[in-house]
């Protein structure tokens, strides 16, 4: 089973708690395997400590260090300087999360603003 946005649990239906020992339950039954996603959440670090992690962020960005240079290139971004576009680079993959699609739309944003500013 795939469960994703645990941190969005509603607080009156249990809330991070209940739902982590909920999910604890489900992973003791026989054959019953469990994928979960979260934001970082204390309750959830010490509850599922013992068990494997991913990090979106840390697969993800190697994928962002090479999107945002290539995209702003589309826009022959030639306005920017090196400094400006390592910069953006930095800020944009480092703000991001590990969210791809917000440093999609960022970057998106950057591009339409440099093309306007060209014109």
């Amino acid at each position: 089973f795939f469960l994703d946005g645990l941190d969005e649990v509603d607080e009156k239906t249990g809330g991070l708690q209940g739902l982590t020992m909920r999910i604890l339950q489900l992973s003791k039954i026989p054959h019953v395997k469990l994928c979960v996603g979260s934001r970082p959440e204390l309750v959830f670090a010490s509850a599922f400590d013992k068990y494997s992690k991913l990090r979106i962020q840390d697969l993800t960005k190697e994928d962002m260090l090479k999107y945002v240079p290539e995209t702003l290139q589309e826009v022959h971004a030639g306005s920017l300087t090196t400094g400006n576009k390592e910069l953006l680079l930095s800020e944009v993959v480092g703000r991001s999360d590990g969210v791809f699609l917000w440093v999609s739309l960022v970057t998106k944003s950057i591009c339409r603003g440099l093309i306007a500013h060209e014109e």
